[in-house]
C-alpha cells in the first residue's frame, strides 16, 4: 500500500518521506500517477491502482474521488513563502473542460476554445488545467491537457484573452469515466462487457431514447479488460 498524509500547509508525506506540495495527480482509468507540477520527468508515484493508495487514513472508492482529494494534499502555492506564519492560503485544483478537439489539431484551436468561453480563476485555484477530448475517427481517443500559467482573473469572454505563453502542454492521457462525468452535458450509458468488441450490436440490442436537448451521449463498455468510450 502507498500511504500519503498531509503534514502541514506546505508539505505532505509519501510512505513516511516528506515532500513540498509541488505535485499533481493524473488519472489513467483505474490508476493514478503523481508527478511534479513544474517538472514532468519528476514522477513521484508511477501509475498505481486507486485502492492501493491511502490518503490521510482513507481508501477511496474510485480513481476520480482519490484524484479530487489529492489536489489540495499534493499542491499549494504556499511553498513559495514557506516559513511565513501569516500565509494561510487554501488552494484547490481546477479542471476545466473546453470541449471536443477534432482534426486538424492545433494549439490555436485550443486557444480559440478557451477564449470562446468565460472562465473565472481565483487566486486559490491552483493548479488550473484546461482539457479536451481528442477525437479520432469519431471516437474520443485521449485527453489533451494544458496547464494554465496566467494567474487569476477572468479569461476569455468578458475578460482577458488567453495567449500561447500562458499555456503549458502537459502529457496527454487516456479518457477516464471520471473525465466524462466532469462534462456538464454528458450522459454515460453502460453497455457492460462486450466479448467481441463490437459495441454497435450492443447499442442496437434494445430501443434507446437519445433525444434530450444539449446532451452528449457516451456509451461505455469493457472489452479485453479495457474500458472504452464512444459517442
Amino acid at each position: 500500500m502507498v500511504i500519503i498524509n498531509s503534514v502541514n500547509d506546505t508539505r505532505f508525506s509519501l510512505n513516511g518521506i516528506e515532500y513540498l506540495k509541488n505535485y499533481v495527480s493524473q488519472v489513467y482509468g483505474q490508476f493514478v500517477e503523481i508527478y511534479n507540477c513544474y517538472e514532468r520527468n519528476d514522477t513521484l508515484l508511477e501509475q498505481t491502482r486507486y485502492n492501493d493508495i491511502i490518503v490521510n487514513g482513507q481508501v477511496y472508492s474510485s480513481a476520480a474521488g482519490l484524484h479530487a482529494t489529492l489536489q489540495s494534499v499534493l499542491f499549494t502555492r504556499s511553498t513559495l513563502t514557506s516559513g511565513s506564519s501569516d500565509f494561510n492560503q487554501d488552494n484547490k485544483g481546477k479542471s476545466i473542460y473546453i470541449g471536443t478537439i477534432t482534426q486538424p489539431y492545433s494549439v490555436y484551436s485550443i486557444l480559440n476554445k478557451i477564449n470562446s468561453r468565460r472562465t473565472v480563476i481565483e487566486a486559490t485555484d491552483t493548479p488550473v488545467i484546461f482539457w479536451g477530448d481528442k477525437v479520432i475517427n469519431g471516437v474520443p481517443a485521449e485527453r489533451i491537457n494544458y496547464l494554465w500559467m496566467g494567474g487569476k482573473g477572468v479569461v476569455g469572454t468578458g475578460g482577458s484573452p488567453a495567449s500561447l505563453s500562458e499555456l503549458y502542454l502537459l502529457p496527454s492521457s487516456s479518457i477516464s469515466q471520471g473525465d466524462i462525468e466532469e462534462i456538464d452535458n454528458s450522459i454515460i450509458i453502460d453497455l457492460g462487457e462486450i466479448s467481441n468488441g463490437n459495441y454497435i450490436d450492443a447499442v442496437n440490442a434494445e430501443p434507446r431514447e437519445l433525444n434530450l436537448p444539449d446532451k452528449t451521449y457516451y456509451f461505455s463498455y469493457i472489452s479485453g479488460g479495457n474500458l472504452y468510450f464512444n459517442f
